[in-house]
């Protein structure tokens, strides 16, 4: 994944992470601890779909870079110049 976030005033930010990072167990885990420190059912209900949905997006975003190499998930100007580019 490559995030571009470039602003009318020279600054740019460039991160580039690994596609992985985004279906890690790791990163699954933080945010599954996070919620689940949530009293709240509707957040209990989040975390369980999160949890759920996850396999299916892991595939999903290794079709999508299989079959069309770099992809573009956003792409955004704002009126003050700033543009934010994240790419798969």
């Amino acid at each position: 994944m490559h995030i571009q976030i470039r602003s009318e005033e020279d600054k740019k930010i460039n991160l580039r992470l690994p596609n992985s990072l985004l279906t890690s167990k790791l990163l699954l885990r933080l945010a599954s601890g996070r919620i689940s420190r949530s009293e709240d059912p509707e957040t209990q209900k989040t975390r369980t779909m999160m949890m759920e949905i996850m396999p299916d997006l892991k595939q999903s975003i290794r079709k999508t870079k299989k079959k069309y190499g770099k992809f573009t998930l956003v792409e955004v100007e704002s009126q003050d110049g700033e543009h934010v580019k994240i790419t798969l």
